[in-house]
Order: structure tokens, then C-alpha cells, then sequence
């Protein structure tokens, strides 16, 4: 079994890993892995995987000169290794006086390689830890950012690593007292859609904020294409919300999903569907007119 650390405590694995032998460490992203990277390159010898073949590993690994090994070596892309390579490295045993890293953000699947390996895996965050997750990617950029300008991000933005690395990267290049809210609004666009806030709006008849909450989304056809298909489903259950029934204890959703079958009627919601439903379709086929038609709605409010 892998010893599994979090990826809160990236800045203890550099003691996790052993000085002998060869290590894996697998990583749930390229973003955590490059912050590994970060700090120890300047230990290790960087090869890449792509790079090894079995000379190397029978002149760096197996013969060790009079003078010990050059490594450690740190091994990057190492899903990259050939097949010819991996039957090598399942043949050997690597010396106790030689170290090397193989490091990868994709999951190895020869399990009998990865059986002759220290085998340490990085865990990635749960949907509700996207918060520190961005707190582990600040402190990697050294971007020093007050509650309200992190709350802008957290709500404004996809919660990826891909979207929250990219803005952290771009706001690294401003010092501290240049960053306020103003700027970073300018700075970074609002790109996220939030799909129960937006149920819970539509659930309350609050049409007016439910269609401003929409409009102020650059235009990401594929966020928007994702949202009207969530909220068809929604609606579906508006209609009927018998589904509830066997359960013990409802959920602040079902709840939502309880007030709307009150306040909405059958009719409304039918007619809705299809208008969600034509919104779908003018977002697959990326239609100019999309957002013409949201404004539309908003100013018919």
C-alpha cells in the first residue's frame, strides 16, 4: 500500500521521502507537482523519463564508480518511460547508496513496477477543500491577497487548479499594495456558475438577479451549455418532487426543490423547460443571439 499524504502537507513530503533506493510519487495534478519540483530540484538531477533507456539505467543506477552515484536524480514525466525501460527497472535491484525520484501527475498502471518502488501518493482536495487548495497555490506564488479579494476569486472563478493557478500566476506579477479589489475585478472575470445559488433563485421567483447572476459571465458557452442542462433536471424534479418522499431527512436542496413545487405551477415550469431547453441548444450550437436572448428575459422582468 502507498503511504498517501495531503496535498495541505506538500511542504512535509520533502521529509517523507527516503534517501536510498527508487521512489514513486504520484501526483493528483501537474500545478501540485510543479510545486514539488519547486523544492527540490536543487537536490536532485532532473531527467525525464522520455530520456531513459537501459544504458542509463545500468551506468547511473546499477555501476556505481569509486565515487558513489552522481544522483540523487529526480525523474520528471516518468509515465514517459519506455516499455523497454520498465522491464529493465523490474529486473533490478536498485543499490541502497543510489536515490531517484519518479515523479508523475498520472496514475502508473504497471502495478508490478510500481510494487518495486517506495510508493508515496499525493491526495488531492475534495470539492469542499478547493478553498485551501488555492491557499497552498498563493503560497507557492507568494501572492499575499485580503479576504475580500479571495472571496471575489473562490466565487468568480472555475474551481480547478487550471483556474486558479492561472489567476494566482497573472496576479503574482503585481506587488501587495497594488492589489485591491478594483483591479483584481478588472484582472480576472468572473467565470464561474453556481449552480445551486442559481436553483435557489429560481426556486424564490427571484428572475431579476437569477438573469443578472447569468449576464455577468464572459461568454463561456460550454459553463452555460453545462447550467441549462443541470437546471432542465432541476426542474423535472420541481414538477415532481415525489422522489422525496422516502427520505428520512431532506437536504437543503431537496428543501429548494420542496418551496418551488409550492410557489411554481406546473404550467410555468413546463414552459420554462422548453426555454432552458433552447437555451441548451443555442449554447451547443454557440448562437450569437445567446445572450441577446438573456437580456431579453432580464429586461421583460
Amino acid at each position: 500500500m502507498p503511504s498517501k499524504i495531503s496535498f495541505k502537507n506538500l511542504d512535509k513530503i520533502k521529509q517523507s521521502i527516503p534517501k536510498s533506493g527508487a521512489v514513486l510519487i504520484e501526483f493528483p495534478d501537474c500545478f501540485l507537482e510543479r510545486i514539488f519540483i519547486d523544492k527540490v530540484e536543487k537536490d536532485y538531477k532532473k531527467v525525464f523519463g522520455v530520456d531513459i533507456d537501459r544504458d542509463w539505467i545500468e551506468n547511473e543506477l546499477l555501476s556505481i564508480g569509486l565515487f558513489g552515484s552522481d544522483g540523487p536524480y529526480l525523474c520528471l514525466l516518468s509515465e514517459q518511460l519506455n516499455p523497454k525501460v520498465r522491464e529493465k527497472l523490474k529486473e533490478v535491484e536498485i543499490p541502497d547508496d543510489v536515490n531517484i525520484i519518479f515523479s508523475t501527475h498520472q496514475k502508473f498502471s504497471d502495478k508490478e513496477l510500481v510494487k518495486k518502488f517506495e510508493h508515496i501518493v499525493v491526495e488531492g482536495p475534495k470539492f469542499w477543500e478547493m478553498s485551501d487548495y488555492f491557499d497552498v497555490l498563493a503560497k507557492f506564488f507568494n501572492v499575499k491577497l485580503s479576504f475580500d479579494i479571495k472571496d471575489h476569486l473562490i466565487t468568480s472563478l472555475e474551481p480547478t487548479a487550471y483556474e486558479y493557478y492561472n489567476a494566482l500566476m497573472n496576479l503574482s506579477s503585481y506587488r501587495p499594495e497594488e492589489l485591491n479589489l478594483n483591479l483584481v475585478k478588472t484582472l480576472i472575470k468572473q467565470k464561474h456558475l453556481d449552480n445551486f445559488q442559481l436553483a435557489d433563485l429560481f426556486n424564490s421567483k427571484n428572475l431579476k438577479r437569477f438573469y443578472l447572476s447569468l449576464l455577468i459571465i464572459e461568454n463561456d458557452f460550454d459553463l452555460y451549455r453545462g447550467f441549462f442542462s443541470f437546471l432542465q433536471g432541476h426542474l423535472v424534479k420541481i414538477i415532481d418532487p415525489s422522489y422525496m418522499s422516502g427520505k428520512a431527512k431532506l437536504s437543503k436542496y431537496d428543501q429548494g426543490i420542496s418551496l418551488a413545487s409550492k410557489k411554481w405551477s406546473k404550467d410555468e415550469i413546463a414552459d420554462y423547460l422548453v426555454k432552458f431547453g433552447k437555451y441548451e441548444l443555442m449554447c451547443k450550437q454557440k448562437s450569437e443571439w445567446f445572450r441577446d436572448e438573456l437580456r431579453k428575459e432580464f429586461l421583460a422582468i
